[in-house]
């Protein structure tokens, strides 16, 4: 999806519901697990202050749900936790307002230049205009069907089928939730994500957190990341970051997008 046209003004969100994960209590260790596979070595020593913005963001969001009378989960502090993520879902959306991270290397991370370049190559075969700040990328690089069919894992190539580098890209990019600044044990990378059981109802998720457009170029793939891990993993569109984004701005442009939307 290029434009936001592509996804305001389609009608009454679906009765599937809205769920939301905001404001993790990223020093909590309440049950905290250590995740089975090994994480980024930067993550071990990193402290990730909290984002004040992130909780109202998720109230208000929830808010403007109930007055559309969609049903929705807002999970915070503590209940923002992996689990909750990782595990069998079920919503029209799927709402992350939290830190991410790219550890890209050199050879890598995208600057801007190569990401609006890499972008324009793919925009003759998506449906839309023009690119923005907040950006939303395509899944298949496919035009838009009339009425999307859902997109299952199966109908989107493996973000872990290409180069060593865009591999590399799913073990150093993901979110941050509970516990994460024990360890880096609350963090999830975009390949447990992409690895995790399929999203129920083919949502929109909104990764309302910093650069989670960021990944590896891939010629002929893409771009591998976070954004990636989630269409594999069943999304139907994507609400991304290409930049970093301040919390209480990012609040309220969200709140603004829900009702619009609904």
């Amino acid at each position: 999806v290029i434009s936001a046209r592509d996804v305001v003004g389609k009608g009454p969100v679906p009765g599937g519901g809205a769920l939301g994960r905001a404001d993790p209590d990223f020093v909590s260790d309440d049950g905290l697990r250590a995740p089975a596979r090994p994480l980024p070595a930067e993550l071990r020593t990193m402290k990730w202050q909290r984002l004040p913005g992130t909780r109202a963001e998720g109230e208000s969001v929830a808010k403007t749900l109930a007055s559309a009378r969609v049903p929705r989960s807002l999970l915070l502090g503590n209940a923002a936790r992996r689990e909750a993520l990782l595990g069998d879902l079920s919503a029209d959306i799927l709402h992350i307002a939290t830190h991410a991270f790219y550890f890209g290397g050199p050879s890598s991370r995208l600057d801007e230049a190569q990401l609006a370049r890499e972008l324009m190559l793919r925009l003759p075969r998506l449906a839309g205009d023009s690119n923005r700040g907040i950006g939303y990328l395509a899944a298949t690089g496919k035009p838009r069907p009339e009425k999307a069919a859902p997109v299952t894992p199966a109908s989107v190539p493996s973000p872990m089928s290409g180069t060593t580098e865009s591999f590399d890209a799913m073990q150093r990019s993901g979110i941050v939730l509970a516990g994460a600044n024990r360890s880096g044990h609350g963090a999830i990378t975009a390949e447990e994500v992409a690895m995790a059981p399929p999203l129920t109802n083919s949502p929109t998720v909104v990764l309302s957190a910093c650069e989670t457009g960021l990944g590896a170029a891939d010629r002929g793939e893409g771009i591998s990341g976070l954004q990636s891990a989630f269409l594999f993993r069943g999304a139907r569109e994507l609400v991304v970051s290409l930049w970093r984004i301040p919390d209480q701005e990012t609040a309220e442009l969200m709140q603004s997008f829900y009702e619009e939307l609904v």
